[in-house]
């Protein structure tokens, strides 16, 4: 990789995903560029879902990073900037294979109308990706398996607050990101979520719901032991205490935003 390379790289985390751009300031220099590198992947992977209409188009993209990860771990060269910035982090790091490839087996759901039929499966899709990339930063971070419990409970919370801040993102693409059973009970279904027209004042109940999950995924966060120095891997997901609500968006500033994931990255707590 070139200084451009690694400067282009990091522009694009910058702008595609600025939270946890933020949040890698916070980590040892040495660690940084490893971290970005783990997130600009994570980023084209989960642009794949937010771009594409036709889930063969999808499925196609995520076979070829699933040979580019086969390109890297037999020693070879991959064919773009990230995959070349994700083989030195995995070189130097020495990532397991196993949660990248459980990420991009993950990703497959996001080409789905409706990938939740319950909870559960919301919760397993949330830690089988960014729970799974928070566990590889944390191993970046030279903490090996030790923030695993808490990454899952971060991964939740994120997602809740996401999902439901995304529903009318993803109903333009014909895709619905909560769960079905969340839905049924307010005697709703996934064309209701795509038309938008027929919603409220469901989206209230549904926002309140899923802030309930995010709390008690938060506290079982904070309550699962992780050392300081894991906050750099975790640390935006504090972000997740922001309520969302579809049809009322309030976007927190910037500044705001990096202000709470320098606090929590200082206060040690999510």
């Amino acid at each position: 990789m070139t200084e451009d390379e690694w400067r282009d790289l990091e522009e694009t985390v910058a702008a595609y995903d600025p939270d946890r751009h933020v949040a890698t300031f916070f980590a040892p220099k040495r660690a940084r560029r490893h971290l970005l590198a783990l997130y600009a992947f994570d980023r084209e992977l989960a642009h794949i879902g937010e771009a594409v209409r036709e889930p063969m188009a999808g499925h196609v993209r995520l076979a070829w990073w699933r040979e580019q990860l086969g390109v890297i771990y037999a020693n070879g060269t991959p064919a773009s900037p990230t995959g070349r910035a994700l083989a030195e982090a995995i070189k130097a790091q020495a990532l397991p294979r196993t949660l990248l490839d459980a990420v991009i087996d993950a990703r497959a759901h996001d080409l789905e109308e409706t990938p939740f039929a319950d909870e559960a499966a919301l919760e397993a899709h949330a830690d089988a990706t960014t729970g799974n990339i928070m566990r590889l930063a944390a191993r970046i971070l030279g903490l090996h398996d030790r923030v695993d419990k808490a990454a899952h409970h971060a991964a939740v919370a994120y997602a809740y607050t996401t999902h439901v801040r995304d529903v009318t993102q993803f109903a333009k693409l014909h895709r619905c990101r909560l769960p079905l059973t969340w839905l049924i009970g307010e005697n709703l279904n996934a064309e209701d979520v795509f038309s938008a027209t027929s919603m409220k004042p469901a989206p209230q109940r549904i926002a309140t719901r899923a802030a309930a999950r995010t709390k008690a995924a938060l506290a079982a966060a904070n309550a699962a032991r992780f050392p300081p120095s894991a906050m750099p891997a975790l640390s935006y997901a504090t972000l997740a205490r922001i309520p969302g609500d579809p049809f009322a968006p309030k976007p927190l500033a910037p500044w705001a935003r990096v202000a709470r994931i320098a606090l929590a990255s200082l206060m040690w707590r999510i």
